[in-house]
């Protein structure tokens, strides 16, 4: 019990919100790679309830049978409700960022920079595919927290839920990480207030970014925040002269209001 609460934060109910999506010249991930992670991430999450945004097509093509607790959201694929979801405001100045960007690309030598996102993107997408594919890739991944609030609002999720972002290949992060199987872990510390998340690798102007998209739990009031900044960030950060992707501008989110967030950055063994 904490502070007379029966139901800690770290033990409320979590659902878990995923999406997967097949973009024709991706460089990045191929399906394979989706074949033989997801049900690791399953593992990992799998004593929550978990929604997807897939295409009925995609599902069976990952699975012979949907594991339990796998709620789809029928007819409702991420790829596709980005363009619903988010405003034509925020898509037109991605667009504008990706295409000054690929301009760029073509005019100046990319430079080996470490993990620095601007040039990793750059390196690994733009550069080994084409503008379009990658706008399709970036507007997706731009749609996570949209979605996020989406499913709420669409499956009317109770207030005292915790509702949680998994991307489907997030257990390629443990495989290094845990010598146990991956069900016999669990996250302690899901402060109600804030919004916790996974530690970034990748660096952000010079900086390791202090989160990870990957994996996401927050309280359904956090979200409609969270949104909210991040539309009022995207649209300054998306005119700079910087690659931006979902990572950096909720980054740049974090660094405004650190008090929001919490590191996930200890784990404890499943009781």
């Amino acid at each position: 019990m904490i502070n007379g609460n029966p139901n800690p934060p770290s033990r409320a109910p979590v659902s878990f919100i995923t999406g997967y999506w097949s973009v024709t010249g991706n460089p990045k991930r191929t399906p394979d790679f989706y074949r033989s992670k997801f049900p690791e991430t399953v593992e990992l999450i799998g004593h929550k309830e978990t929604i997807a945004l897939w295409e009925n097509s995609l599902i069976r093509d990952l699975f012979n049978a949907p594991p339990t607790k796998f709620n789809q959201i029928a007819g409702r694929d991420l790829y596709v409700l980005r363009s619903e979801l988010i405003p034509d405001e925020i898509l037109a100045a991605i667009s504008t960022n990706v295409k000054r960007s690929a301009k760029r690309l073509f005019t100046a030598r990319i430079k080996h920079t470490g993990r620095e996102k601007h040039y990793t993107h750059l390196r690994k997408h733009l550069q080994k595919s084409n503008p379009a594919v990658y706008l399709d890739l970036v507007s997706t991944w731009m749609a996570k927290i949209y979605a996020i609030n989406f499913a709420i609002d669409f499956l009317n999720l109770k207030t005292d839920y915790l509702v949680g972002w998994a991307d489907t290949g997030i257990s390629r992060i443990w495989n290094s990480q845990l010598s146990a199987p991956l069900s016999d872990y669990t996250f302690h510390g899901y402060p109600p207030d804030k919004i916790s998340h996974l530690p970034g690798r990748m660096f952000y102007r010079g900086r390791r970014l202090g989160l990870s998209c990957g994996l996401m739990v927050a309280s359904p009031s956090m979200w409609s925040w969270a949104l909210e900044a991040f539309e009022e960030q995207a649209l300054k950060s998306l005119g700079e002269r910087y690659l931006h992707d979902e990572e950096t501008i909720l980054e740049e989110v974090r660094r405004q209001h650190p008090h929001n967030f919490h590191a996930l950055t200890e784990f404890e063994r499943s009781a």
